[in-house]
């Protein structure tokens, strides 16, 4: 008695993989699941690379906008007359003040008063 031997498909891992007979339905579905996931992680990758994009742009926008708003406050302080001096004897009073010395804070408001 002779058997013929029927050829199998070409396996890798109980798949297929679409390699000689077989091709089925599991080959379809693995196939599906595959492109789904390459989808899927390309679509976050551009998502991501659009995010990292947009916080450039918005730390830039925010950088101009203070370095905007520090000048004005320095041109408004110049006009008023406000010194580098007056701003040291504020900066020590504040300090002096939250150190819990009063008698320091009042002595720099008085040399503040007086450099005015």
């Amino acid at each position: 008695m002779h058997h013929t031997r029927q050829s199998l498909p070409k396996t890798a891992g109980g798949f297929s993989w679409g390699l000689g007979k077989g091709v089925g339905h599991m080959d379809a579905l693995v196939t599906a699941a595959l492109l789904g996931s390459v989808a899927a992680v390309s679509l976050g990758l551009v998502k991501l690379a659009s995010w990292c994009a947009g916080r450039v742009g918005e730390s830039s926008r925010r950088a101009a906008g203070e370095a905007a708003f520090v000048a004005q406050a320095r041109a408004e302080l110049a006009a008023t007359g406000w010194t580098a001096n007056h701003e040291t004897l504020y900066q020590a009073e504040i300090a002096a003040t939250k150190c819990g010395d009063l008698l320091a804070a009042a002595r720099f408001a008085e040399q503040q008063e007086r450099a005015a």
